[in-house]
């Protein structure tokens, strides 16, 4: 009902009885959407159009806005408002000024706008990329002529903006007249209106009561109420939008880790490799042997076992043992995660339910501010990747590789880089200096890898070293820095996501 024709024009002709006669002091614009005409300290007008809805409230002039302020209706300032003119059957009025100038108020759903006119001719538009309302002819918007209709659907056609209230329809009769049509519609604009607001709407309704109605008094409530719910909907659906995403990565987190431990499990363990081979102490082994089939005793089948070439089953045996432990380490690692994800993901499908029933903006304020909150711990400068308990930190361009070294490192730090091309400065949090585990180096390795030029190759050559092995030379380009006592690794470019 709020754009239909039947409401735009009572509030013009009570728009007409409060403001025919004075002179419009100023004008402006705060915004792409919003237009305000100030005829005295005691009344001003606000024109929004919101969500494809042309609005229109009484402003308060003490809360009018001080910045930003463009008159795209200078001209009209100073004029005397002589009338202003409901467009019968229009969805459209105007405000008529002295000297031909008149400021038609089109409110056309999805293309609301506001049009100036002088001697019936275009000079602006408030809304200027509706190009064809440039081109628009004064004469278009004029009292419509009642006319019959000789069936339900062809009067629907014809008076669409009819409400389909019962109390209106249930004594019609077809062929109607278009004098008894006219009847009609002066009998509709005789009777009350209201506002209905219901739990994520609000509705203008007509009541089968006679009486006037204080129509900017409503149109101001509705258009108040209206964007008040549009906006806290909006933001609802973007809380949940945000947590709904967040439940789904720390669920496929969760999944990955399982999926990890359920194929390790299947695998021979890096310690039972090492029993293996110290079971097999007594064969002669040739140094340069780079692979041994041997008999896995855990499960009776027999398994390929890689050596390390100039070194003797039993060094082999204790390299792998000590492989062992980082497996121990990092299923224990695991462990935690899968704990911490459970109770997260537990804390997250709650949160959701509670959103989903949360019904105003006072209820909503406190997810709103937690909302904030991580917003603004998640505007780190850099991108982040937690590793089976250490913290990774990636650069994002030459200027911020030079912080994360310069402004951001701890001299125990692992820094990696790929060799010999562009890209990402890495580190490996480790202010106690205690020694990396190899999978958690290998893991950053090639992150450090997939966010360089070598991103695409199958691999990748990694150099690293300790934070304080590497300096920043004075006067260096950014993103350019020195490197002493680094170790290579070759790694697969993988962007590892937790």
């Amino acid at each position: 009902m709020h754009s239909n024709a039947l409401f735009f024009e009572r509030l013009a002709n009570q728009l007409h009885d409060k403001l025919c006669g004075r002179f419009l002091q100023f004008s402006f614009s705060s915004s792409k959407s919003e237009l305000f005409f100030i005829f005295d300290k005691e009344f001003s007008l606000k024109y929004q159009y919101y969500k494809g809805f042309s609005l229109f409230q009484q402003a308060d002039f003490q809360k009018l806005p001080k910045k930003n302020r463009l008159n795209p209706f200078k001209v009209i300032e100073s004029k005397k408002l002589t009338s202003i003119s409901a467009h019968k059957m229009n969805r459209s009025f105007s405000f008529d000024f002295e000297d031909g100038l008149s400021l038609v108020f089109k409110c056309y759903k999805n293309n609301g706008n506001v049009l100036l006119y002088k001697n019936n001719k275009i000079v602006e538009i408030f809304r200027k990329k509706i190009d064809k309302d440039w081109h628009m002819a004064r004469d278009v918007f004029v009292n419509k002529t009642f006319v019959p209709a000789r069936s339900k659907d062809e009067f629907v056609h014809l008076y669409p903006f009819v409400p389909k209230n019962e109390w209106i329809w249930k004594d019609m009769k077809f062929p109607m007249s278009a004098e008894q049509v006219k009847v009609l519609y002066q009998k509709i604009q005789k009777r009350i209106m209201h506002i209905e607001q219901e739990k994520y709407s609000i509705n203008m309704v007509l009541s089968e009561k006679e009486g006037q109605s204080d129509m900017l008094g409503i149109s101001t409530s509705f258009a108040r109420t209206f964007i008040s719910q549009n906006e806290f909907q909006q933001k609802k659906n973007a809380l949940l939008q945000a947590v709904k995403k967040e439940l789904k990565r720390k669920r496929n987190y969760l999944k990955k880790i399982h999926a990890q431990i359920d194929l390790e499990s299947k695998q021979t363990s890096y310690k039972e490799i090492g029993d293996i081979l110290m079971a097999n102490l007594h064969l002669d082994v040739d140094e340069a042997t780079k692979k041994i089939k041997l008999l896995n005793f855990y499960t009776g089948d027999r398994i390929d076992i890689k050596l390390i070439k100039q070194l003797s089953l039993q060094k082999n045996a204790e390299k792998y043992y000590e492989k062992g432990k980082s497996q121990h380490k990092k299923l224990a690692f695991q462990e935690k995660a899968i704990v911490e994800a459970k109770r997260i993901i537990g804390r997250l499908s709650n949160e959701i339910g509670e959103l989903e029933g949360v019904q105003d903006f006072k209820s909503l304020k406190p997810y709103l501010k937690e909302e904030e909150m991580n917003r603004k711990s998640d505007a780190f400068p850099f991108r982040k990747r937690y590793i089976d308990g250490y913290d990774i930190w990636i650069g994002k361009n030459a200027k911020n590789n030079d912080l994360l070294i310069t402004k951001y490192s701890h001299r125990n730090d692992i820094w990696l880089h790929a060799r010999g091309v562009q890209g990402s400065h890495v580190l490996i949090k480790n202010s106690s200096g205690k020694n990396i585990p190899k999978h958690v180096l290998e893991k950053a390795g090639s992150l450090a890898a997939f966010f360089s030029k070598s991103k695409n190759n199958n691999l990748c050559p990694v150099v690293y070293t300790h934070r304080k092995y590497v300096r920043k030379p004075k006067g260096a380009p950014q993103g350019l820095v020195t490197v002493d006592k680094e170790k290579v690794i070759l790694v697969e470019p993988k962007n590892e996501a937790e």
